[in-house]
């Protein structure tokens, strides 16, 4: 069920915005169809979310898929050596995602799908947008990039009182996805990339190593002091 969809690294040039946003959207579709997904919703259940279903996800990403070209516009506008610029565009995508975040609760009855994945996807779309030589398309590099645009205060943004994300944050102390996306995806960069890179490696099929990628992510030594002392 998992559809692969890369830009043509054969070519010479960058991605246009259309593109940046088609991958954008088409791996929120292939993340939302990945099975096995433990207690997540994916193409034969809906794991443990009584409140969505496969086609409700699809319909978010559908409902969002234009804000990814929107950001990856304004990515392209900007100069990525001037910080006044960065700043301004900082506060255009971060507008853009939460006029995102509307259309995805139009689209889903009230339910939160993809918060998440608009502020994740979205940092990692402008970074490739912003991206001036095809070098700066390697995955360490637009990974950084979006934590430095993570970085910058988004004067619209205002915090949740809570969330679930506060919730585990503050019973495990662990940090959550905005420090996880200031850091340039640490995680990601460590642990998942280099499973799936090694699968790729090894021959897989592009379905293949997906769920390859789920034992690989650690536990942190935090959240395992903290189950342990709940015991």
């Amino acid at each position: 069920m998992c559809r692969a969809v890369r830009f043509d690294e054969s070519l010479e040039r960058l991605p246009t915005a259309e593109e940046l946003a088609l991958l954008a959207t088409a791996s929120l579709k292939d993340e939302a169809n990945l099975f096995p997904k433990p207690g997540l919703v994916n193409w034969r259940s809906s794991g443990s979310h009584t409140d969505m279903t496969i086609e409700m996800r699809h319909a978010a990403v559908d409902a969002i898929s234009s804000s990814f070209k929107a950001m990856a516009d304004a990515a392209k506008k900007a100069d990525r050596n001037n910080p006044e610029s960065l700043s301004a565009l900082r506060m255009t995508v971060g507008a853009i995602g939460r006029a995102a975040e509307v259309a995805m609760l139009k689209a889903t009855g009230g339910v939160n799908t993809h918060r998440g994945a608009i502020y994740a996807q979205g940092l990692l779309t402008v970074a490739a947008g912003l991206a001036e030589e095809r070098s700066a398309l390697a995955a360490e590099r637009v990974a950084a990039l979006a934590g430095h645009i993570a970085s910058i205060p988004d004067p619209g943004f205002e915090a949740p009182a809570t969330s679930h994300g506060l919730v585990v944050r503050k019973r495990l102390g662990l940090p959550g996805a905005r420090e996880e996306a200031q850091s340039g995806f640490e995680h990601v960069r460590l642990f998942a990339l280099p499973a799936l890179l090694k699968s790729r490696k090894a021959g897989l099929s592009e379905s293949q190593p997906r769920p390859s990628r789920v034992p690989t992510w650690p536990t942190p030594p935090r959240a395992r002091a903290a189950r342990t002392s709940t015991k």
